[in-house]
């Protein structure tokens, strides 16, 4: 397993689907529930997301065929939920 993630659980049966849930114990952070909103078979990728207060994480993995090796590669985007009503908020009045 990957030394960043401590414990993995599925929170559904069946094949990896749009929909599948994943229950993610990480090092020095809450377990974070991820969902996954696309699958590509043919691309070899899924993405997924976890939203936290305030915040969206969306990560995307891709496995790509190197001759007779691969390469697994994984996209982070993290975004801000309600971004423009924390400024205007913040702002002096």
């Amino acid at each position: 397993m990957d030394p960043t993630v401590k414990k993995i659980r599925r929170l559904d049966k069946g094949s990896l689907a749009v929909g599948s849930r994943v229950l993610i114990w990480q090092p020095k952070l809450l377990p974070a529930n991820w969902r996954v909103t696309e699958l590509d078979g043919s691309r070899k990728s899924f993405t997924w997301e976890t939203r936290g207060p305030g915040m969206r994480l969306q990560a995307r993995r891709w496995v790509e065929a190197m001759g007779v090796t691969s390469r697994a590669t994984l996209s982070i985007q993290f975004s801000r939920l309600w971004a423009h009503t924390c400024e205007s908020d913040s702002k002096p009045k």
